[in-house]
């Protein structure tokens, strides 16, 4: 008796597990134009996908270069339009626009999709973007990916990042060298390198400012 009720209180004092009727439900709720979005990225089942898979094992090398557009903010099912057919900026930027230019509430369930598309399209930045977000975004309770925060993953796709040109994937590395993170030994040495290589890459960025560090 005295277990049950141990379980019961355990069971009420733990957040439940997003259920995919919940995603469809917490979608439809929010406003045009990024209701529509939303929703279509809930029922891909390649977006859906990503959730479960580690950025780093999805980049493929390309030689598409990056492009800003801020139209996605305004027009973000033009954006996913373009995104779905392959286009990796209009994933990475759409994303974005989630995040800053058009923010919503618990956002990182649909950001961390696009992202993942752009750095499988290609963008060494969105693999970096992808794995932040996984790991630091803002989820509903029980929607956090467990493999793309797990500490392997974290830094594979970091290192691969930062060999493949994106500072910020040779600054989070650092930061995984500097701390000592799960499965690494701390290393000053190793950090500040990588902090040398991320300025060398970007030198107006903010992954060359020591005081992010």
């Amino acid at each position: 008796m005295i277990r049950t009720l141990l379980a019961a209180a355990l069971l009420l004092l733990s957040p439940l597990a997003a259920s995919a009727d919940d995603t469809l439900s917490w979608a439809r709720s929010q406003p045009q134009p990024m209701r529509t979005v939303l929703l279509r990225i809930a029922k891909d089942p390649a977006f859906v996908a990503t959730l479960k898979q580690c950025p780093g094992a999805l980049y493929r090398a390309s030689t598409t270069r990056y492009r800003s557009d801020k139209s996605c903010a305004r027009k973000p099912n033009a954006c996913l339009n373009r995104c779905l057919k392959g286009d990796q900026s209009s994933c990475f930027n759409l994303a974005n626009a989630m995040q800053t230019a058009a923010p919503i509430e618990e956002e990182s369930q649909f950001a961390y999709p696009l992202y993942a598309r752009a750095c499988a399209l290609g963008n060494a930045n969105a693999c970096v973007n992808a794995a932040a977000t996984a790991r630091n975004g803002d989820w509903r309770p029980g929607t956090r990916p467990a493999r793309a925060t797990a500490p392997a993953c974290q830094l594979k796709t970091y290192t691969d990042a930062c060999a493949n040109g994106a500072a910020w994937g040779c600054f989070m590395e650092g930061n995984i060298y500097r701390d000592g993170a799960p499965g690494t030994r701390p290393s000053k040495a190793r950090a500040d390198a990588l902090y040398t290589r991320a300025c060398a890459l970007a030198p107006r960025s903010g992954a060359c400012k020591s005081a992010y560090r």
